[in-house]
Formats: structure tokens, sequence, C-alpha cells
């Protein structure tokens, strides 16, 4: 996503032990229960060794590792869930079929492009 929106849309920070961590949804009895979880280093190097594998296969150079990343969203988009939504159905309608990551990759650039323009 980073490498599509462009180094203008994008910022990134060191990451920090407070952002080690994720959320486990657990479905017990018709409830859900969000647990958070502390990542350890051996989940972070697994968690980046698939984002690398996912970038290589999309022809995108490996991420810095230690960082966690932001995009700006764009003006026309007014919160994080409606830009998510129209960048999914822009890359759904461009190519609905896509499965590979070069596949997005290739129309993700575009679609972007008109958020930003």
């Amino acid at each position: 996503m980073a490498w599509a929106a462009g180094p203008m849309n994008t910022c990134r920070e060191p990451a920090t032990a407070g952002e080690r961590h994720t959320e486990i949804l657990i479905l017990a009895n018709g409830a859900a229960v969000h647990q958070p979880s502390a990542l350890s280093d051996a989940d972070l190097e697994s968690l980046e060794d698939g984002i690398d594998a996912y970038l290589a296969a999309a022809s995108i150079p490996a991420m810095p590792r230690g960082y966690a990343w932001f995009i700006r969203r764009p003006r026309k988009c007014g919160t994080d869930v409606v830009f998510w939504s129209v960048l999914t159905e822009g890359v759904r309608d461009l190519e609905p079929f896509a499965e590979h990551p070069l596949e997005f990759r290739l129309v993700l650039g575009g679609v972007l492009a008109s958020l930003y323009a």
C-alpha cells in the first residue's frame, strides 16, 4: 500500500514496544471477546517474513523492518472506513478476479492516484 501511495502520502516511524501487540477475537457461545496479545520477536519476524514474501510476489522491494507505517487518507475520503471501502471497490471494479499480489499492485497505483488527485 505504502509503495503504491508513494512517499508524499506515507511516512514511517520506529515501532515502539507498545505497538508490538495484536488483538485476538475469540468466539464462544455466540459472544465475541476481544483479547489483547503481545507479539514476541519471533512473531514479528514471522509477520515481516510474510510481508516480504508478499511484496516480492508483487515485484516490490522488501520494506525496512522495525517501523510503523502510516498512509495519508485522501481528502475525498472523510473517514478511514470510507477510504478502505472506496479503495476496495476501486480495485474490485478494475480487476474483479485479482488473486496474485502483482495483479493487485498493478491496479492499486491507479486507484490511489485517482483518490489523491
